[in-house]
């Protein structure tokens, strides 16, 4: 415990208070409380450390709104790591035993077991079958429990039990990866885990997907730090990527995560080679344009604007790739939103646990969008989709020109496949 409050010591010591990280956060810009910014959280962080006050409830709610989506440290002139210092405090309250019943089922009950999540998913999907949707997306159920408003449909069959776990490049081989499949896509959307497959063997890229549990990130983002341990480990020793040129993930939450192997307190035996992982892995529109496009098949006549996901504009480092890319399409004009880069409000589970937060962030994101006069906007992110299809939803009666939420995979997928 005492090396976790060093370590927050040292992060937020540069934190000036100076509040330039108050134009930036969504946060803050949907409540304007001052403990919903990146300044206010490191004064309680600096109070926590110096003993001036505990871990308790009262904390809670400080603790639990940082979408740690990184704009304040992106814009921070001290470049403080807020982010970093949330996760910190809640591993500290974890280490505490304060951690909410409910996340410690989750990561310690579902999440480490691949089959309770698919059967969980599969019972949402019946309940879903019998259930008018006008109940669950802003009717009775929806009034009654607002989460609801953001559970995206979910599909009858995972992408697990509908892609090969072989899958062989179409005309010359130029290459072969690993998919780690994200949880999100295998449980969510598998038709983007048939068209990540599709587009990667279109390009001629072997393509094999492993065994995997999810990458740990949830559990490690919410201070669970034990569960993200056994889950980091479950994966590296079921990756074997010695004979692939790279681990492609078309989820950059689960590449971010997975480049952050190395840096935690793995055993020795596994140290070695979650360094190795990090020189393998990349984000599918990187591995793309380093292995370079191959001419597409068709055009797409289409619109296009893009919603930049957090992990992948600041994690990764990544903000360019996919907006080359879709500038570079046969048939597609691109349109970029004034707030592309900014978050959506998803965040992982904080549409479900943040209601009110989360639709007032996902608002600003939405009327970005619409301005863009696109009648198609795409994402390279999942968890961002889900929070997207809800914020389209809620444009449909007031906005006159539908927009079409697409993957980027399978945006990609239907050009450069015959349809």
């Amino acid at each position: 415990m005492s090396e976790l409050v060093a370590e927050l010591a040292e992060i937020i010591k540069k934190c000036s208070r100076c509040g330039y990280c108050m134009a930036e956060c969504p946060a803050y810009g949907a409540t304007k409380i001052e403990w919903d910014v990146a300044r206010g959280r490191n004064w309680l962080a600096s109070e926590l450390v110096n003993g001036t006050i505990n871990l308790d409830d009262d904390l809670d709610e400080p603790i639990d709104t940082c979408l740690r989506c990184g704009r304040c440290s992106e814009n921070c002139p001290s470049k403080v790591d807020t982010p970093k210092a949330v996760q910190l405090i809640r591993t500290i309250r974890y280490r505490a035993g304060r951690m909410k019943l409910p996340y410690r089922m989750l990561f310690e009950q579902i999440m480490p077991y691949p089959k309770r999540m698919a059967m969980g998913s599969h019972f949402m999907s019946i309940v879903q079958s019998v259930t008018p949707d006008g109940w669950l997306n802003n009717g009775i159920v929806a009034r009654c429990c607002p989460p609801v408003q953001s559970m995206p449909k979910l599909p009858k069959k995972r992408a697990r039990n509908i892609v090969s776990v072989n899958n062989k490049a179409v005309g010359a081989k130029r290459g072969k990866v690993l998919y780690f499949m994200g949880c999100s896509t295998d449980l969510v959307f598998p038709e983007v885990a048939e068209a990540t497959v599709n587009l990667l063997t279109s390009q001629g890229i072997d393509v094999i997907i492993p065994d995997v549990s999810c990458c740990g990130l949830p559990a490690y983002s919410y201070g669970h730090i034990d569960g993200a341990l056994r889950l980091a480990a479950r994966n590296l020793e079921s990756l074997n990527f010695n004979e692939v040129d790279a681990v492609v993930s078309d989820c950059p939450t689960c590449v971010s995560f997975l480049n952050e192997y190395k840096d935690l307190p793995l055993d020795a035996s596994l140290k070695e080679k979650a360094s190795a992982l990090f020189n393998k892995v990349q984000n599918l529109p990187d591995y793309l344009l380093s292995v370079g496009l191959l001419a597409p098949k068709q055009a797409v006549k289409k619109v296009v604007t893009y919603h930049q996901p957090c992990h992948f504009a600041r994690s990764l480092g990544a903000a360019n790739s996919v907006e080359k890319i879709l500038k570079n399409l046969p048939g597609v004009e691109f349109r970029k939103a004034e707030n592309q880069n900014t978050c959506c409000g998803g965040a992982g589970s904080y549409c479900f646990s943040q209601v009110g937060r989360s639709q007032k962030i996902l608002i600003n994101k939405m009327e970005g969008i619409v301005k863009t006069n696109s009648d198609t906007l795409v994402t390279n992110c999942p968890g961002c989709m889900m929070q997207l299809q809800t914020g389209l939803r809620q444009l449909e009666a007031s906005h006159s020109q539908p927009i079409h939420l697409t993957n980027f995979a399978n945006l990609l997928s239907s050009i450069y496949n015959e349809s």
